[in-house]
């Protein structure tokens, strides 16, 4: 997988901040399973695809092809629908390469079953002094508390020795404060969906 640095940010942040609801509602909400969240960040992993495809197999040089497929993840409202269920992907054009290039995902954090933004958000307002707010956003997504444990666990070991968290650490705010909920501080993204959008793009390489 391509890493976040060989692609460009800056192309992903002006899509979501060129994004606005159609109605010119607030795209601010605080149940995560209501948001228009969903659908902006699969316009984002089109954006990241796109790029990718346009720089040609790694290997060889040739055109890469669509090559998509099928995720059957939780954590949403109604889990139907390629913005839900469609990892997008690319394939190597040429006979005698046909290797696979899949591009970050800000809707996937690497083979999790849960949707990224679940686990960052749920993880964060664990962390956070609300309870239950925590109990209720988890209640909503179909998360148990033996799930999100495990999640914070995965947070404090093996995110924390991450590639990408070396790279990202001196970038964010809020030092005193655990990861993610240290993510979600940065951003402001507690309710925000363009906010929230933003991070997702910022820890798109995460792979647990």
């Amino acid at each position: 997988m391509p890493s976040v640095s060989s692609l460009d940010f800056s192309v992903v942040r002006a899509k979501v901040l060129s994004t606005r609801d159609r109605r010119g509602e607030n795209l601010t909400n605080p149940i995560l399973g209501q948001s228009k969240l969903w659908p902006l960040l699969f316009r984002l992993d089109v954006v990241l695809r796109d790029e990718l495809q346009a720089k040609g197999c790694m290997h060889c040089g040739s055109r890469l092809d669509r090559a998509d497929y099928e995720r059957k993840p939780r954590g949403g409202p109604d889990l139907r629908g390629d913005v839900f269920q469609l990892r997008l992907s690319l394939c190597c054009s040429s006979p005698s390469c046909r290797r696979r290039a899949t591009p970050p995902s800000t809707r996937f954090l690497g083979r999790r079953v849960y949707l990224g933004a679940a686990v960052v958000l749920v993880s964060a307002f664990h962390q956070g002094p609300s309870p239950k707010h925590t109990k209720a956003l988890a209640a909503a997504l179909g998360v148990g508390i033996r799930t999100i444990d495990r999640w914070s666990k995965w947070w404090r070991e093996d995110f924390q020795q991450s590639r990408l968290w070396r790279r990202l650490r001196g970038l964010v705010l809020h030092a005193d404060e655990p990861v993610p909920r240290r993510f979600v501080l940065a951003f402001d993204a507690e309710f925000d969906v363009r906010k929230q959008s933003l991070m997702m793009s910022f820890l798109c390489g995460a792979s647990p």
